[in-house]
């Protein structure tokens, strides 16, 4: 969920982010000798596909990063054993085992 979001949201900006409030943060970004902006706004704002091929590429890179940093950091915690919690512990639930105590007191009447 968190992936897919952050994603959604980074490439939202390149479809729609405002002319207007793309220059209140980059004043000189597509700056045109005339004094007249070529580019560096959303898709659907008439700015055309460069700032969404950037957040594209940006999306890209933190994909590759998180692959390339998590990858082998799970990969050892699963070779040490370490990644999950046994089975037994999944039945009963960790709230007891690791807590001390239940979460919810949900009492289950039996008819």
């Amino acid at each position: 969920m968190h992936g897919f979001c952050g994603c959604f949201g980074v490439i939202f900006v390149g479809l729609m982010a405002k002319e207007q409030y793309v220059r209140q943060v980059y004043p000189d970004r597509g700056l045109n000798d005339d004094g007249t902006y070529s580019s560096g706004y959303g898709l659907f704002y008439g700015g055309g596909g460069e700032l969404l091929g950037c957040q594209i590429c940006g999306v890209l890179a933190i994909i590759g990063w998180v692959a390339g940093t998590l990858t082998p950091f799970f990969m050892g915690l699963r070779m040490a054993g370490i990644l999950r919690v046994p089975m037994e512990e999944e039945d009963v639930g960790l709230d007891i085992s690791h807590h001390g105590g239940e979460a919810y007191n949900i009492e289950v009447s039996k008819k």
